[in-house]
């Protein structure tokens, strides 16, 4: 733990730093400082003994929901604490309605552990998928406070498994229970000695099958239904170069493009790139080409489409097909998808269709647009969705709350 320690002040020691020329640095360290332990002390007076949820951002965030919600549904009168280790997390769900406080961890020493703990006194703690922050897990565990990892996910490389990971494995030993997604992960921590281990899934499942469930309505976008229409989910530059090339070969081609990026820059790039773009937000009836130039519509808006294609995967790692596959659409992806089980699966399942180069989209398209082919292959999607639920059942089964 010694190491350990030192490692984590100088992380903060770089943040610090790094916050005099990177706005992201900069709102990591302002929201753990001036009034943050003030506000925490008059949550917690407010909303005494709560659950106490950590993510990592918003994708972790997800994750966490199905549960979070089943959460208030079965004890609403617990209180729900949520913690972001992002800025970007925090920003985005700071006034999430089931949560009865949200805000930052802070940095993860022992006297800033010591002292959250005694202000929460939470009931219960979750953690979610790869976080592990040891002083404030070993000091809820030390008070005796039930601690659960949900959607974890273990490989052979992390330090976990590695001689100098000893102080890690010790406290994954200590949870109340721990809940991975697949075989692989419960046989690794197996051998170093987790018995309170449980296959549970991945609670995005969950998650993204209560979203497709959900009634969304958007005039603008209706049209698209009954066209041969893509739908481009959190798109990149190099994405949008073929994309485009491929919506522009034909009149009969149609597209919602949602772009990972979403400055003025990169919308007027989009719009430049693709024939008869407009924005969403520019509300024009019957559009080919509409870029959706806000956050937050992604997961509702692939019900319009016919096939998607999900970003990333032409550079640092594919972004979440689920939420489109749960609508019955075929996905297509590219290379960089081989850390991400739901891609590699979703291939397997035959709604998946990963491509190595950008060459390889446009044939591809083109089979996608044969709606027999494109209907078949997206029942696969759907069917692969719909086997994968469950996780948030799983947990609660096992789950139970300190007095």
């Amino acid at each position: 733990m010694l190491l350990y320690n030192i490692g984590i002040r100088l992380y903060g020691l770089a943040l610090r730093m790094a916050s005099l020329f990177h706005a992201k640095a900069s709102q990591w360290i302002t929201g753990r400082t001036g009034s943050y332990w003030s506000n925490l002390q008059d949550a917690a007076e407010r909303f005494p003994n709560p659950v106490w949820f950590h993510c990592a951002s918003l994708g972790e965030f997800e994750q966490a929901r199905p549960i979070i919600e089943e959460h208030k549904n079965r004890f609403p009168h617990i209180p729900v604490f949520i913690t972001f280790f992002s800025p970007s997390g925090y920003h985005v769900q700071k006034n999430y309605s089931n949560a009865n406080y949200v805000t930052y961890m802070p940095l993860d020493t022992p006297s800033n552990a010591q002292r959250f703990l005694q202000i929460l006194q939470p009931r219960a703690v979750v953690f979610v998928k790869y976080e592990f922050w040891l002083n404030h897990l070993n000091r809820a565990l030390n008070q005796n406070i039930p601690v659960y990892l949900i959607s974890g996910i273990f490989r052979e490389k992390q330090v976990f498994f590695k001689p100098i990971g000893g102080a890690y494995r010790k406290t994954l030993r200590r949870f109340t229970r721990v809940f991975v997604q697949d075989d692989n992960s419960a046989e690794l921590l197996e051998k170093i000695g987790v018995q309170q281990c449980e296959i549970a899934g991945d609670t995005r499942f969950d998650r993204v099958q209560q979203i497709g469930s959900e009634d969304y309505l958007n005039p603008l976008l209706e049209h698209f239904k009954t066209k041969n229409t893509l739908i481009a989910g959190s798109s990149w530059p190099v994405d949008e170069t073929f994309l485009a090339n491929w919506i522009n070969g034909s009149n009969d081609r149609y597209a919602i493009i949602a772009p990972h990026e979403i400055s003025e820059k990169h919308i007027q790039q989009i719009i430049d790139q693709f024939n008869g773009a407009v924005r969403l937000s520019a509300n024009v009836p019957n559009a080919k080409v509409v870029v959706v130039d806000s956050i937050g519509l992604l997961s509702k808006i692939y019900r319009f489409g016919r096939f998607a294609y999900i970003g990333g995967g032409f550079g640092v790692g594919l972004h979440n097909t689920l939420e489109a596959a749960v609508y019955g659409l075929p996905v297509v992806f590219g290379p960089n998808h081989k850390k991400f089980r739901e891609a590699i699966e979703l291939g397997a399942f035959g709604g998946g269709f990963p491509i190595n180069s950008p060459d390889e989209f446009a044939p591809i398209a083109d089979a996608l647009s044969d709606p027999l082919f494109c209907r078949k292959a997206g029942e696969k999607s759907a069917e692969y969705v719909r086997s994968k639920t469950g996780a948030t059942e799983k947990f609660f089964a096992s789950y139970s709350l300190s007095q």
